[in-house]
């Protein structure tokens, strides 16, 4: 039998498991084996999935076992998924973009690996050599 956590007792939120109709559980909660568990700040569950979800970009959640993310107030937005308070949208312009690597050609790659290899043939053969 599958169980899920009661989001509700007596209008306070209770750490009691009760069972579960068609496998599914309460909104805002996520399935593991056969108990539920809160989503966590800054996730959701619409009752949809057996997991989790991060909040998506320009939305935030402050609450645990919440079923739905809120929308940034005014048109802010916020740096990445998963905002877990209205701190964490700013105003556009404040966003800070993801840092990106430099790209490196396949070629510049390449030849570094074959470098690499000639060094380690040779002091693989010095090692030999010095152990006579």
């Amino acid at each position: 039998m599958r169980y899920c956590l009661q989001k509700l007792f007596f209008g306070v939120k209770a750490n009691v498991y009760v069972p579960a109709e068609n496998l599914t559980c309460t909104r805002g909660y996520r399935r593991d084996a056969d108990r539920s568990y809160p989503c966590p700040p800054g996730h959701y569950n619409n009752g949809l999935q057996t997991f989790c979800l991060p909040c998506p970009g320009g939305t935030y959640m402050a609450h645990f076992a919440s079923d739905n993310c809120i929308p940034c107030p005014g048109d802010k937005i916020t740096d990445e998924e998963g905002a877990d308070n209205t701190d964490l949208c700013r105003n556009p312009t404040e966003v800070v973009p993801k840092a990106t690597l430099p790209s490196v050609s396949k070629s510049t790659v390449t030849r570094y690996a074959w470098w690499i290899a000639l060094i380690s043939i040779c002091l693989i053969a010095l090692c030999l050599v010095l152990k006579r």
